[in-house]
């Protein structure tokens, strides 16, 4: 019997950096990390790595649609507020759908103290995702530093990764968009998240 295909995307600074950590710890699916900055790609040490031209959506559809193939569930990692994060993750969504994928987000937030611009970017994002995602959780960055002197934020973001690693390890097919939620809502990381 076919194994049904689990794909991980990091899309953007944030996302890849997460996807990167899961790759060098053998998250148990496959993984891909795409950004507009090609010196970032560079340096991720996922191998699957899709560079995509800010503004050109068609063009991105085209780069993402055969790395999405054959994906039965694909969870996107990515940090929103930004450009590259907010603007390319939808289009990831999208195809994934057309494709016939269960997809889930994993969105980070802007902390608290940054712009007011950066953070409703974020908020219009969030919104356009869950249109078109089964579902998708936010990770505000202000709940990964309580107090903000606590710990380190490097630290804090590897924290969070491995719970994602882990998560992801404990999932077993068939998928589906409700028992994945709830799964996630029986993890650790759930403590920190907002789920839709």
């Amino acid at each position: 019997m076919d194994i049904p295909r689990v794909l991980v995307v990091g899309i953007g600074g944030g996302g890849g950096n997460t996807v990167g950590y899961m790759w060098d710890h053998d998250v148990a699916a496959d993984c891909v990390v795409v950004n507009t900055d090609a010196a970032s790609l560079a340096r991720n040490p996922c191998p699957h790595r899709v560079l995509v031209a800010a503004g050109d959506d068609e063009a991105t559809a085209q780069a993402l649609a055969g790395p999405l193939a054959g994906a039965r569930l694909v969870i996107l990692v990515s940090g929103f507020g930004g450009t590259t994060g907010t603007t390319v993750t939808p289009i990831v969504a999208r195809i994934a759908r057309d494709q016939g994928a269960i997809v889930v987000g994993i969105i980070f937030t802007p902390f608290d103290f940054e712009s007011a611009s950066r953070r409703e970017r974020a908020r219009a994002g969030l919104a356009t995702l869950r249109g078109i995602a089964d579902w998708a959780a936010e990770v505000p960055c202000s709940h990964l530093v309580e107090p903000p002197a606590a710990v380190s934020l490097d630290w804090a973001f590897d924290v969070v990764s491995e719970w994602l690693r882990r998560w992801i390890n404990s999932l077993t097919p068939p998928f589906d968009a409700g028992a994945l939620e709830s799964s996630l809502r029986g993890t650790p990381f759930a403590e920190i998240v907002r789920l839709s």
